[in-house]
């Protein structure tokens, strides 16, 4: 009955290296280098360590990704609730965050928005990483929405700005599309930087301003009482105009009257040599239409 016969074990060896070997060999290298001797590790140190190792490898990695993807914490939070509604009720809020942009419903939805994908992220972090203490469970959501609160919103704006700029007028917000830089044409609107300006006792502070193209590239526009006239061709005057003087229009250049807005309550009358404007100038022109709204400018 050879074959009851019980196989010899493998001698016992030293236990394998667990997961974290590589950071303790990193570590005990620094104090070598350090000549600092033998110094114990920090038992947190030690514990932070354990438990960020133990975790399961796929949970950690979401972890480095939930904070910067939208709805992701909401799709991988543990109440079912949160779940089911939040990923729907977060895309809403950006959908409105983004056709309502400028306007003060817009700021509502982004805002709600941000919390939304906070609640998410600290919903995720407390499912696959849930913690005894009491404190931690409290601030670490407050912790997330102040992070997300402070770093979202800029790069979210700054990202915004590629696409589309809003702009002050007397009837609310202008958006402008940015792309859209090519010469401009007279009689169209367009968006355009001023740099800073002081006459006749104004001060025009320099940014993006709103204004109609009167003339291009080779044109003289003379002024009189009521009326200004483009190469001979008459055209009642506009607010601020001067009543007498003549402007030339270079080439790369174009006339451009500015919209009252920042202007309102001042009588005086502009330079016209202020509002010949370089193409390089120009930020773009209005979208005719964006999303659900249509734009008239």
């Amino acid at each position: 009955m050879a074959w009851l016969t019980p196989t010899p074990s493998a001698p016992p060896g030293p236990p394998r290296a667990g997961r974290s070997a590589g950071f303790w060999r990193a570590w005990f290298a620094l104090q070598r280098r350090l000549r600092i001797g033998r110094t114990p590790t920090p038992p947190r140190l030690a514990r932070a360590v354990a438990s960020i190792w133990e975790v399961d490898g796929a949970a950690f990695a979401f972890a480095l990704i939930v904070p910067f993807v939208p709805a992701l914490g909401l799709f991988l939070a543990g109440p079912r609730l949160l779940r089911r509604f939040g990923p729907p009720a977060l895309g809403l809020a950006l959908l409105v965050a983004a056709g309502a942009y400028g306007q003060n419903l817009g700021g509502y939805a982004f805002g709600l928005a941000l919390a939304l994908h906070a609640v998410g992220v600290a919903a995720f972090f407390e499912a696959r990483f849930p913690s005894a203490s009491i404190a931690v469970r409290f601030l670490r959501p407050l912790a997330f929405t102040l992070v997300i609160g402070l770093l979202v919103p800029p790069f979210v704006g700054s990202l915004a700005r590629t696409v589309v700029i809003p702009v002050e007028t007397g009837h609310g917000v202008l958006l402008i599309n940015p792309r859209a830089v090519s010469a401009p044409r007279p009689g169209e609107t367009v968006a355009y930087r001023l740099p800073q300006v002081y006459f006749d006792g104004a001060y025009i502070a320099a940014g993006t301003y709103l204004g109609r193209v009167l003339a291009g590239p080779g044109a003289e526009v003379t002024f009189a009482p009521g009326v200004y006239r483009v190469n001979g061709a008459p055209a009642p005057a506009l607010p601020n105009m001067p009543d007498s003087g003549v402007q030339s229009v270079g080439p790369g250049q174009a006339f451009i009257w500015p919209s009252g807005v920042g202007f309102r309550g001042w009588t005086g009358k502009f330079d016209p040599a202020w509002v010949v404007v370089p193409d390089s100038a120009l930020v773009g022109r209005p979208y005719h239409r964006w999303f659900w709204r249509t734009q008239q400018p």
